[in-house]
Protein backbone atom coordinates (compact mmCIF):
# COMPACT_ATOMS: atom_id res chain seq x y z
CA UNK A 1 0.00 0.00 0.00
CA UNK A 2 1.45 3.34 -1.09
CA UNK A 3 0.33 6.58 0.52
CA UNK A 4 0.67 9.71 -1.53
CA UNK A 5 0.35 13.26 -0.40
CA UNK A 6 -2.62 14.79 -2.25
CA UNK A 7 -1.31 18.35 -2.23
CA UNK A 8 1.48 19.50 -4.45
CA UNK A 9 3.25 22.52 -3.03
CA UNK A 10 5.08 24.84 -5.38
CA UNK A 11 6.44 28.20 -4.44
CA UNK A 12 6.30 29.70 -7.93
CA UNK A 13 4.90 27.94 -10.94
CA UNK A 14 6.96 29.93 -13.41
CA UNK A 15 9.66 32.55 -13.67
CA UNK A 16 7.03 35.11 -14.69
CA UNK A 17 5.18 34.59 -11.40
CA UNK A 18 8.45 35.00 -9.50
CA UNK A 19 9.10 38.33 -11.23
CA UNK A 20 5.55 39.40 -10.55
CA UNK A 21 5.97 38.57 -6.86
CA UNK A 22 9.17 40.63 -6.71
CA UNK A 23 7.43 43.61 -8.29
CA UNK A 24 4.50 43.17 -5.91
CA UNK A 25 6.84 43.19 -2.91
CA UNK A 26 8.46 46.41 -4.14
CA UNK A 27 5.03 47.98 -4.67
CA UNK A 28 4.02 47.07 -1.11
CA UNK A 29 7.23 48.70 0.14
CA UNK A 30 6.41 51.78 -1.97
CA UNK A 31 3.00 51.98 -0.31
CA UNK A 32 4.66 51.79 3.10
CA UNK A 33 7.08 54.52 2.03
CA UNK A 34 4.14 56.72 1.04
CA UNK A 35 2.44 56.14 4.37
CA UNK A 36 5.70 56.85 6.19
CA UNK A 37 6.11 60.05 4.18
CA UNK A 38 2.66 61.23 5.20
CA UNK A 39 3.45 60.42 8.84
CA UNK A 40 6.75 62.28 8.72
CA UNK A 41 5.07 65.26 7.05
CA UNK A 42 2.59 65.39 9.92
CA UNK A 43 5.41 65.11 12.46
CA UNK A 44 7.30 67.90 10.68
CA UNK A 45 4.22 70.13 10.65
CA UNK A 46 3.55 69.67 14.36
CA UNK A 47 7.13 69.29 15.61
CA UNK A 48 10.22 71.43 15.59
CA UNK A 49 10.49 73.35 12.30
CA UNK A 50 14.19 72.79 11.55
CA UNK A 51 14.37 69.07 12.34
CA UNK A 52 14.66 67.99 8.69
CA UNK A 53 11.61 65.73 8.85
CA UNK A 54 9.96 67.63 6.02
CA UNK A 55 12.78 66.77 3.62
CA UNK A 56 12.62 63.10 4.68
CA UNK A 57 8.85 63.14 4.14
CA UNK A 58 9.15 64.63 0.66
CA UNK A 59 11.89 62.20 -0.27
CA UNK A 60 9.77 59.22 0.81
CA UNK A 61 6.73 60.50 -1.07
CA UNK A 62 8.64 61.20 -4.29
CA UNK A 63 10.55 57.93 -4.17
CA UNK A 64 7.32 56.00 -3.60
CA UNK A 65 5.90 57.68 -6.69
CA UNK A 66 9.07 56.83 -8.63
CA UNK A 67 8.70 53.14 -7.69
CA UNK A 68 5.10 53.18 -8.93
CA UNK A 69 6.19 54.83 -12.18
CA UNK A 70 9.01 52.33 -12.72
CA UNK A 71 6.62 49.44 -12.06
CA UNK A 72 4.23 50.86 -14.64
CA UNK A 73 7.01 51.20 -17.20
CA UNK A 74 8.12 47.62 -16.56
CA UNK A 75 4.57 46.33 -16.85
CA UNK A 76 4.06 48.09 -20.19
CA UNK A 77 7.46 46.77 -21.35
CA UNK A 78 8.83 50.27 -21.86
CA UNK A 79 11.65 49.57 -19.43
CA UNK A 80 13.86 46.49 -19.35
CA UNK A 81 12.67 44.40 -16.39
CA UNK A 82 16.07 43.82 -14.68
CA UNK A 83 16.91 47.51 -14.90
CA UNK A 84 13.46 48.42 -13.57
CA UNK A 85 13.77 46.04 -10.63
CA UNK A 86 17.20 47.41 -9.73
CA UNK A 87 15.91 50.98 -9.99
CA UNK A 88 12.88 50.20 -7.81
CA UNK A 89 15.03 48.42 -5.22
CA UNK A 90 17.46 51.37 -5.13
CA UNK A 91 14.61 53.86 -4.73
CA UNK A 92 13.24 51.84 -1.80
CA UNK A 93 16.62 51.27 -0.13
CA UNK A 94 17.90 54.81 -0.62
CA UNK A 95 14.69 56.42 0.57
CA UNK A 96 14.49 54.18 3.62
CA UNK A 97 18.11 54.80 4.61
CA UNK A 98 17.90 58.58 4.18
CA UNK A 99 14.55 58.92 5.94
CA UNK A 100 15.71 56.56 8.69
CA UNK A 101 18.83 58.62 9.29
CA UNK A 102 16.96 61.94 9.39
CA UNK A 103 14.21 60.50 11.61
CA UNK A 104 16.73 58.97 14.00
CA UNK A 105 18.49 62.33 14.28
CA UNK A 106 15.21 64.18 14.87
CA UNK A 107 13.63 61.76 17.34
CA UNK A 108 16.58 60.12 19.14
CA UNK A 109 19.20 62.85 18.85
CA UNK A 110 21.77 60.60 17.19
CA UNK A 111 22.41 59.59 13.63
CA UNK A 112 21.86 56.18 12.09
CA UNK A 113 25.11 56.54 10.12
CA UNK A 114 27.31 58.97 12.06
CA UNK A 115 30.02 59.51 9.45
CA UNK A 116 27.83 59.30 6.32
CA UNK A 117 26.87 62.90 5.78
CA UNK A 118 28.05 66.42 6.34
CA UNK A 119 28.36 67.64 9.87
CA UNK A 120 27.93 71.19 11.07
CA UNK A 121 31.17 73.16 11.18
CA UNK A 122 32.70 73.65 14.61
CA UNK A 123 32.24 77.16 15.92
CA UNK A 124 35.11 78.89 17.58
Amino acid sequence: MVLEWPLKVTVFASEKEQRSAMTSALLILACLMGAGGVGLAAAAAHGTPASGLDSAAYLLLFHATAVLAAASLVREELLWRPLGLVAMACFVAGGALFAGDVSMRAFAGQRLFPMAGPRPAARS
